[in-house]
């Protein structure tokens, strides 16, 4: 008798036309709400949610080594409402991995900006680069139903290539006026079972 798993696997294939593999990917493990993986390949992998207050949170990933790029990355998102104000404090993440005593600094150097409008007209996302050291603005309030947000998004390559397990520090985001000290967070490899196809 087939286990559950693949019996179920084997009849989503059969209905939708996508087939089971198993990948790996980073787990986060911390403070925060961990959010993912979902079942198919576009959503692969999962990311936590740190809550800074003031209805701001930053959400933080790792990808594994891929073709394009050698070396394990960390992923960051931040988004601000309007009017709100926020900085990276120090442009610097520290990390380690499990087989290493001492933490490494690695440089923030660019945030991409996102501003994005959800309006009836569906206005597209505007998408710029800024250095990271600058402040981060949520920008003006939406006139009408437009209902405005600001993300600011980082992509910091790691100084080794998949290791097992990493931990990270992140440097305190100072939100308006208060600053805001991030728990450090561990990623460790995990496989995940998962459907690719056309369907899915």
């Amino acid at each position: 008798m087939k286990p559950p798993f693949f019996f179920a696997l084997a009849i989503a294939m059969f209905l939708t036309a996508c087939a089971p593999v198993v990948s790996s990917r980073y787990e986060p493990h911390g403070t925060g709400k961990v959010f993912g993986p979902g079942a198919c390949s576009v959503n692969d992998w999962a990311s936590m949610e740190i809550t800074l207050g003031a209805g701001t949170s930053l959400f933080i990933g790792a990808r594994m080594p891929s073709k394009g790029n050698l070396h394990s990355m960390v992923e960051g998102s931040l988004s601000l409402q309007p009017l709100q104000q926020a900085r990276i404090e120090s442009t610097v993440l520290k990390v380690k991995t499990a087989s290493t005593t001492e933490y490494v600094s690695v440089p923030i150097t660019e945030l991409t900006v996102v501003y994005k409008g959800s309006s009836p007209d569906g206005s597209k996302p505007y998408i710029t680069k800024m250095d990271a050291n600058q402040r981060m603005d949520g920008g003006p309030v939406g006139a009408g139903k437009i209902k405005r947000e600001t993300d600011y998004i980082f992509e910091v390559p790691l100084p080794f290539q998949g290791s097992p397990e990493f931990t990270v520090i992140l440097p305190s985001i100072l939100v308006g006026t208060r600053s805001v000290t991030i728990d450090p967070v561990t990623f460790t490899v995990l496989t995940h079972p998962r459907l690719v196809g056309f369907a899915c």
